[in-house]
């Protein structure tokens, strides 16, 4: 897995975002249970609108790890501001810089 060649950081935090659910390949829970997502959370941004199970679709398969969440978009016209509030639910509380 990419991550652990990555440098050493205090979270490890992947962002999916889409507007359906998965249709090629194995479901995430199988990724989840075969690869080492130990220490890694994972949080969705669902976009509301073109498939009616995306938004369960992230909650029961894409979210994992302490802390993930899912945010929603209503349509590509909401993108915008939920990617916006996710960013800022990311960041909340964390110490960007010591200066």
């Amino acid at each position: 897995m990419l991550l652990k060649n990555a440098p050493d950081c205090r979270r490890r935090v992947i962002d999916i975002s889409g507007d359906g659910v998965g249709n090629d390949g194995f479901e995430p829970r199988h990724a989840y249970r075969h690869f080492p997502f130990d220490g890694v959370t994972v949080n969705g941004l669902a976009v509301l609108g073109a498939d009616p199970k995306v938004a369960e679709y992230y909650y029961t398969e894409i979210r994992y790890g302490f802390g993930a969440f899912v945010e929603t978009a209503q349509g590509y016209e909401g993108y915008q501001d939920a990617m916006h509030r996710k960013l800022m639910r990311e960041i909340n509380g964390l110490l960007i810089s010591s200066r």
